[in-house]
């Protein structure tokens, strides 16, 4: 009698964590717990199922997430989806890719970057616009000027993502469309021939960085112009597959 109750008293708990972790767990994932494997470590619960997995932790006398992964495959899905409203296009004419944590997504003229590292993937910048080069628009858009107007202001580089600048480790040449207008500024840019995973942050500092307008009867007006950004690779970098 003595070694049951002792039974009791031990395995009690142990019953109680793992139904709190699993009852999470099964909300978390959004899987059945039927299908949820659990594992303990140290202090913490590992929960995996549905092609998903998360850590828990014991914070005030609760069972608290503290870490999320998904598959690779999920992820994607994902992304795709965010970007049929983002994009404005159907999934079926959608392309996605995957660096570290980021998910490009290119489809319908348009191209998004979402940042994963979070469990809610979060767009980053914004959506940005593919162009055709002159030659297959003629009689479309008009001509632009293939030399960059002249820039009468500091020149601010983009911020490019830390896994593209970790694993870029060769110099690329990206092409982007913009309109100068009246006061200098660029706008209405477009992606001609981007390198993957940098269009918004090369975008970004083109509209951010001060420009002398073209000038049309001694007027300033508002012109297009092609711009052709250099990305060179920094010491330490790693490409991938090596």
């Amino acid at each position: 009698m003595r070694r049951f109750l002792w039974m009791v008293v031990v395995l009690t708990p142990a019953c109680a964590w793992r139904e709190q972790v699993l009852n999470k767990a099964a909300a978390d994932l959004d899987c059945e717990a039927r299908h949820i494997r659990l594992s303990q470590e140290g202090s913490t619960v590992r929960a995996e199922g549905c092609d998903k997995r998360a850590v828990y932790a014991q914070r005030d006398g609760q069972w608290e997430m503290a870490d999320f992964r998904e598959s690779e495959q999920l992820r994607q899905d994902r992304a795709k989806k965010a970007a049929v409203i983002d994009l404005k296009c159907s999934e079926e004419r959608i392309e996605v890719t995957s660096l570290d944590y980021l998910y490009r997504a290119q489809g319908c003229g348009r191209v998004a970057v979402y940042n994963g590292r979070s469990r809610e993937l979060q767009l980053m910048g914004r959506v940005v616009q593919t162009c055709k080069r002159q030659g297959e628009e003629e009689g479309m858009l008009g001509n632009y000027d293939l030399a960059p107007p002249l820039r009468t202001g500091p020149e601010i580089p983009p911020e490019l993502p830390a896994p593209f600048v970790a694993t870029h480790c060769q110099a690329e040449t990206s092409e982007f469309r913009c309109t100068v207008d009246a006061t200098g500024r660029a706008r209405k840019c477009c992606a001609v021939s981007p390198v993957p995973f940098t269009e918004w942050p090369i975008a970004e500092s083109l509209m951010r960085t001060q420009y002398k307008p073209a000038l049309v009867d001694g007027k300033p007006a508002e012109k297009q112009y092609l711009f052709r950004v250099t990305i060179r690779p920094v010491a330490g970098c790693h490409a991938i597959g090596q």
